[in-house]
């Protein structure tokens, strides 16, 4: 899916457009070569067709990473600006958020999946609930999977603030990033 949106499904919904030579194309490689980021292409996406919400993002392998711009960004801000939010965004990447992200997130499917056969085949969980001994022994599988359902749920709220704490550390890391490659 990662590199089935970018290239097939978003061009359905909104124009990319190669960056247009000026200050902006020129501080953005400036940038990425500092930081020796793998730019291959950078593009300008009319997100304004559908919002006022300005942003900016990147996707790729990870030799050979393309940069999308949205409109909205270049046109309510000044070049530097928008370097300065690029910036905050290579933060993510020098420092492998998504990737830690995903191998997190990953993980924690795993989990989830190989907790559940167990607790399928878990007599005593089930007639801790008031099954009888014959239902608990083999129980149905939707049943199963409803109690499961119920018992994961607290659990999933704490995994939750794990994860929410985690992220809110890694836009600091970013935000941190772009302020210190501001100053050099």
């Amino acid at each position: 899916m990662v590199f089935i949106y970018p290239t097939v499904i978003q061009p359905l919904f909104n124009k990319l457009s190669p960056l247009k030579p000026g200050e902006l194309r020129s501080r953005i490689e400036l940038l990425a070569s500092k930081l020796k980021f793998p730019l291959k292409h950078l593009y300008e996406i009319d997100g304004s067709k559908r919002s006022s919400h300005s942003n900016a993002y990147f996707f790729g392998l990870p030799w050979s990473k393309h940069i999308v711009i949205f409109d909205t960004l270049i046109q309510q801000n000044q070049p530097g600006e928008v370097e300065a939010v690029l910036a905050h965004e290579l933060g993510h990447w020098y420092y492998y958020h998504p990737t830690k992200l995903m191998v997190i997130s990953q993980f924690h499917m795993f989990t989830i999946l190989a907790l559940f056969p167990a607790f399928l085949h878990a007599p005593p969980v089930l007639t801790a609930f008031d099954f009888p001994k014959t239902v608990a022994a083999v129980p149905p599988t939707i049943i199963a999977f409803l109690l499961f359902q119920m018992i994961l749920t607290p659990l999933e709220a704490v995994v939750s603030i794990g994860m929410n704490a985690m992220s809110r550390s890694f836009e600091y890391q970013a935000d941190r990033f772009a302020c210190e490659l501001e100053e050099k």
